[in-house]
């Protein structure tokens, strides 16, 4: 999918993915193992086998409510969660212009990643408050709980 543009576009009609995005979005919903290797070497796994792609905080009378590409939680002694914004391997890094002699920025794409993910740190901080206690299907709840102190949040990048 990397290498292979024609393989990559043919991958995304066979599997009707709506756009690049939404390729590698299922790309890590069937191994989402890469998370824990890229994220500080910290073993991570969805949340009670869960979508990546999670409502972190609902939509209400007041507010849009908000989404995150993926949501993980650390396995651990105490479990905690971690926010994702996926983009794809062709998402520009940089601008295109140095910004003084050697020196880039950050591409419109990237910052705007960063800022949505605390965006959506911040509105699950307030939604979810201090843990998330997972329920089965029925709504009993399942006893894991998943904790919300200093979340991490990063954007992902195929290289």
């Amino acid at each position: 999918m990397l290498d292979d543009p024609t393989f990559f576009e043919a991958e995304k009609a066979r599997i009707a993915a709506k756009g690049a995005e939404a390729l590698w979005q299922q790309f890590f919903e069937r191994n989402p193992w890469i998370f824990g290797y890229g994220l500080s070497f910290i073993f991570t796994t969805t949340l009670d086998d869960k979508k990546l792609e999670q409502v972190v905080a609902g939509a209400s009378l007041t507010g849009r409510g908000k989404r995150v590409d993926g949501l993980l939680r650390t396995r651990g002694r105490v479990s905690s969660l971690c926010f994702v914004e996926i983009k794809s391997h062709s998402t520009p890094l940089l601008e295109r212009q140095q910004y003084r002699p050697e020196t880039w920025l950050v591409s419109r794409e990237v910052s705007g990643a960063i800022a949505q993910a605390q965006r959506s740190v911040q509105s699950a901080l307030i939604a979810i408050k201090n843990c998330l206690r997972s329920k089965d299907p029925e709504g009993t709840p399942t006893g894991e709980v998943s904790y919300l102190y200093h979340p991490k949040s990063n954007r992902s990048r195929i290289h």
